[in-house]
């Protein structure tokens, strides 16, 4: 076994070793217990439950100088909480939705099936009242929209996972979610050493419908969380690739989406078009 080296010296190698072309990514879907071998990135995808999440919209709503600024907005439906945006005048909007929010009268629409619907890049029926008490009416969808961001505030990671990668996991860490970029805010909000959780935030553009993880109606139910570990960084890289192997097992109805998205990610890796964080100077 080779000595664990810092965040920052593991990531430099791996950024030579892409240079080179000789980087060792491994996707944990394909690991086996004959003749393992320690890669120098695992690339493990997980699924956390979609609950306590929430997304940022910037929401088109009408023409400039319209209306100055908006009493109550609603996607499908569903109302979010108008934010202090200077750009009112210019007729879009911010507006934040949460996971367990419900449309009115929406027959059990709630905010995960606008999330979806969002990802899915449907169409997302607009309603405003304004300031002034004037109401409009539009449709958009994802694509037409200029910022979306998820926030996920308590995503429930495997214990003894957690703690055999270390602090590779730190924020500002790189992930994907979803297939969409993203990055460890830091821990969860409910995260506790028994039970840990990690806070992120992710893009919702470059999210693939076809990674989500859903329900019987097609409605996102968990996220797909995919990390690569810098392994020359992990204290015990046995001993996490044999937990691993054990959580791959357990995968079940996720297993073929799990397995996708390591792929897609290992494969970012290779070509160089994802790199892995410097965590910078280390404080003790």
């Amino acid at each position: 076994m080779t000595k664990q080296k810092s965040l920052t010296d593991a990531v430099a190698e791996l950024n030579r070793k892409a240079r080179e072309g000789s980087l060792d990514v491994v996707a944990a879907h394909v690991l086996t217990d004959a003749g393992r071998a320690v890669p120098d990135i695992l690339v493990f995808a997980a699924a956390a439950p979609a609950f306590d999440a929430g997304c940022m919209f910037l929401v088109p709503v009408a023409g400039r100088g319209v209306f100055t600024r908006a009493a109550e907005l609603s996607l499908n439906g569903v109302y979010g909480f108008v934010g202090p945006a200077p750009n009112e005048r210019l007729g879009v909007i911010d507006v934040l939705f949460t996971s367990d929010m419900a449309a009115k009268g929406g027959a059990g629409y709630t905010g995960l099936h606008l999330f979806t619907d969002a990802i899915l890049d449907h169409e997302l029926n607009v309603f405003c009242r304004s300031m002034e008490n004037t109401e409009h009416r539009s449709v958009t969808r994802l694509s037409k929209m200029q910022f979306a961001r998820m926030t996920i505030y308590d995503a429930a990671m495997d214990p003894e996972f957690m703690a055999l990668a270390g602090n590779t996991l730190f924020p500002g860490a790189r992930l994907r979610v979803n297939g969409g970029d993203a990055i460890v805010a830091g821990s969860g909000a409910r995260s506790v050493d028994e039970a840990p959780s990690l806070s992120l935030i992710a893009d919702l553009f470059p999210m693939r419908p076809e990674l989500l993880l859903c329900d019987a109606n097609g409605v996102m139910a968990r996220h797909n969380l995919t990390f690569a570990i810098p392994m020359a960084a992990v204290a015990e890289p046995e001993a996490l690739l044999k937990r691993v192997l054990s959580l791959i097992a357990g995968r079940g109805g996720d297993a073929s989406r799990l397995a996708e998205a390591e792929d897609d990610l290992a494969a970012a890796l290779r070509a160089g078009t994802f790199h892995q964080a410097d965590p910078g100077p280390q404080t003790v």
